[in-house]
């Protein structure tokens, strides 16, 4: 790559979520599971930051097309698929 070609690059904004955002306030949830620390560990489809169990994630990982609708419903309680499918 030429310093012409770099200098030309568009410079990325990094993205103001990452996959441990969440916003429990307004319906958007971190799913991803936490490191085992003893006791702790956040399971299936329970909110690491509130606790709240929203997604049933063995039915989500069946990936059936029969249940496209409830796959689909479900995820978008994930902040950051939530932020991906709505970007502009």
């Amino acid at each position: 790559m030429g310093a012409e070609t770099q200098t030309k690059k568009k410079k990325l904004e990094p993205l103001k979520v990452t996959c441990t955002s969440s916003a429990c306030d307004d319906g958007l949830h971190c799913f991803r599971q936490a490191k085992e620390t003893g006791e702790q560990r956040v399971r299936g489809g329970r909110c690491r930051d509130c606790g709240v169990e929203l997604i049933d994630f063995p039915r989500v990982q069946q990936r059936s097309l029969k249940d496209l609708e409830y796959t689909f419903r479900s995820l978008k309680y994930e902040m950051i698929r939530h932020h991906f499918w709505h970007l502009n």
